[in-house]
């Protein structure tokens, strides 16, 4: 059988073959050139949108992704998947390894990249109708299908520690609004979050709002999975570097919390 007859069927990558079998003449993303012409002429939003719609994207919401991707770059060094990263870089393990678990403990839906996702199924459900809203969130806990995920312990999009938002949440929701537009469902969100909040009991997290502004930006809430995965990649990276640099006595270790016992 001839190796190289089998192939990939794709509709989002195209290579024309060159004479080294294992490199390409030329690269197209949805039909676009890569390397003669994206590369060029458009910026990393345009093509990030791109690869994860299909669509060239328009001027406001590059502008929107651009805020978007700011406000997830660095979730901080209290966010766990963040930790997780520096945990592991100052215990000695090396780049991938720090960065698949920053991407571990931050795949889940108390805080991480499924609750995006179930959070922009609400939005895809509910938009910008209060009462749709009400009748949907009721909804949430009801016995979901079989999947390797839990049911939802809390509305997702939502933070169940707070009442309210967090002023870092509202800053980001207010400028991402402003990107979006009058009409976006993330000015929607802007001006009735409060309800929101009382109707579910939590404040508005960054995952609501991060759903918010992908639902704007036409994702799917698959992608929108993936989006926010690698989305907060950079502040881990360089957060577990400097712990890797400063060693593991700069790193604090919560000694008084551990309660040794003798055996005997």
């Amino acid at each position: 059988m001839d190796l190289y007859m089998d192939t990939f069927t794709t509709g989002i990558w195209n290579e024309e073959a060159s004479e080294n079998p294992f490199y390409a003449e030329n690269s197209f993303c949805y039909g676009y050139n890569v390397f003669k012409d994206v590369l060029g002429k458009a910026s990393y939003s345009e093509y990030l949108y791109l690869m994860f719609t299909g669509q060239r994207i328009a001027p406001y919401h590059e502008k929107l992704l651009e805020k978007l991707m700011i406000a997830l770059a660095h979730p901080g060094i209290r966010h766990p998947s963040v930790h997780a990263a520096m945990c592991a870089s100052v215990g000695g393990s090396r780049s991938a390894a720090a960065l698949m678990a920053s991407l571990a403990v931050g795949a889940g839906q108390s805080g991480g990249a499924h609750e995006v996702r179930l959070s922009l199924m609400l939005f895809q459900s509910a938009q910008q109708d209060l009462n749709t809203w009400a009748q949907t969130l009721k909804q949430v806990f009801d016995p979901q299908q079989i999947d390797v995920w839990f049911d939802p312990e809390h509305v997702p999009g939502f933070d169940p520690h707070l009442k309210t938002a967090a002023p870092t949440t509202l800053d980001a929701l207010k400028h991402l609004a402003d990107a979006a537009g009058p009409e976006s469902q993330t000015q929607w969100l802007l001006d009735h979050y409060q309800a929101l909040e009382k109707e579910t009991g939590n404040g508005v997290a960054i995952t609501g709002v991060t759903a918010a502004a992908l639902y704007d930006l036409k994702f799917t809430p698959e992608l929108a999975e993936y989006f926010y995965l690698f989305a907060r990649l950079p502040g881990a990276a360089v957060q577990a570097e400097e712990a890797r640099q400063n060693g593991v006595k700069a790193f604090p270790f919560f000694h008084d919390a551990l309660k040794l016992q003798d055996e005997a």
